[in-house]
């Protein structure tokens, strides 16, 4: 019986308990007037409220930033987005706060990759993959744990390298969009790449966990976080 709940003990997983106990999502009346909608939303929020999924997403998290939550705590809701022509958002600090799902554009964008993807399966040529309707969560759920006065390419970047889709470089690419300072003036749809890059030289050079929890958890500039990590100065970096 004490080998059998050992056992039992090693095989519990820590992320999907502590979504189970730390995320409130929307009621079931709620979720089945959304499903209700078409086949597509039902389809998109099968994905999105599936426990399983927010737990390897915060298992992304810790693994690719070191960042962890002291005591899980996020509501999600259903609400249009307004903004940046999103279908999801999230906030918050330290894995306490909040993340909207916007259902029509998540339908409407899984509707769209199905497409693509059936495409693709005849021999076309898919430049740009769709986005992938998955990794939502991991890239809203990052933003919970963040909560920092950062510049966008530091919180959009650190959310894109978590989610890893494709999608954001790939258009990057196609786009054809010259990449100049990590810092320079650039419209806010290609800092998700660009800050994604940054990430990613950090992680394969230099101790990308340090520089997450200097400039997460103490607050630190993000460039005087790289710059300590690293050893350089912001301008050596910039040109690296």
């Amino acid at each position: 019986m004490l080998l059998l709940l050992c056992c039992l003990a090693a095989q519990a997983d820590p992320q999907l308990e502590a979504v189970e106990k730390g995320v409130s999502f929307p009621d079931k009346e709620a979720v089945a007037k959304a499903s209700a909608k078409s086949e597509w939303h039902k389809k998109a929020l099968d994905i999105v409220l599936d426990p399983k999924l927010w737990a390897s997403s915060l298992k992304s998290i810790e693994d690719r930033t070191g960042l962890k939550a002291g005591t899980l705590e996020i509501k999600v809701t259903f609400a249009e987005i307004k903004i940046d022509n999103a279908p999801a958002a999230g906030h918050g600090r330290a894995g306490r706060g909040a993340v909207t799902l916007d259902i029509d554009k998540l339908a409407k964008n899984h509707r769209g990759a199905d497409e693509i993807n059936r495409l693709r399966k005849k021999g076309v040529t898919i430049v740009v993959p769709p986005a992938q309707t998955e990794l939502a969560i991991p890239h809203e759920l990052t933003h919970c744990f963040q909560g920092v006065d950062q510049p966008g390419w530091f919180l959009e970047g650190m959310a894109c390298y978590v989610a890893r889709d494709p999608n954001l470089v790939m258009a990057y690419k196609a786009a054809g969009r010259k990449t100049g300072a990590i810092d320079a003036e650039i419209p806010l749809e290609w800092t998700y790449a660009r800050g994604w890059a940054f990430f990613e030289w950090m992680a394969a050079k230099h101790d990308v966990k340090k520089f997450c929890r200097l400039a997460i958890d103490d607050k630190k500039p993000a460039a005087e976080a790289a710059a300590e990590v690293t050893g350089l100065t912001w301008d050596e970096i910039k040109k690296a």
